[in-house]
């Protein structure tokens, strides 16, 4: 997990899975506004998550529709017009996004650079495996 101080409360984002990201993206502005006020950890996270997008190897399009719509807070139906493609589209643009970012998340996790698996479900086997290589 990461964590950031937003408006004077810590909150926790489970970036390995697409709804941490997306809980950490829909609060990016605000996160963006405290880089200013000395705030450092904002500047990191904010950092990571560009560069976890570069890695994710988004589609403009993908990249277009999680801005519109988790970022900036556009509907679907919105981002849509927007973007002229059907709002069914703009969903599945913004769900693979947030999958790819995630992705890169847990591979740095795997990797052991700064991000977490804690608190995720994981099957039997690799548990065990974890158990074992961390002993």
């Amino acid at each position: 997990m990461s964590e950031v101080n937003v408006n004077g409360y810590a909150t926790r984002y489970q970036l390995v899975t697409p709804e941490g990201v997306e809980s950490l993206l829909s609060e990016y502005e605000a996160i963006s506004g405290r880089r200013f006020q000395g705030d450092c950890d904002a500047s990191d996270i904010l950092l990571d998550m560009d560069a976890a997008m570069v890695k994710a190897e988004l589609t403009p399009m993908q990249l277009r529709t999680v801005r519109l719509v988790v970022i900036d807070g556009h509907t679907q139906k919105e981002a849509s017009v927007i973007t002229g493609i059907a709002q069914q589209n703009v969903g599945k643009n913004v769900k693979k996004a947030l999958e790819k970012i995630a992705a890169v998340y847990e591979y740095w996790a795997w990797r052991g650079e700064g991000y977490s698996l804690e608190g995720l479900q994981l099957d039997r086997e690799v548990s065990e495996w974890i158990s074992m290589t961390s002993s």
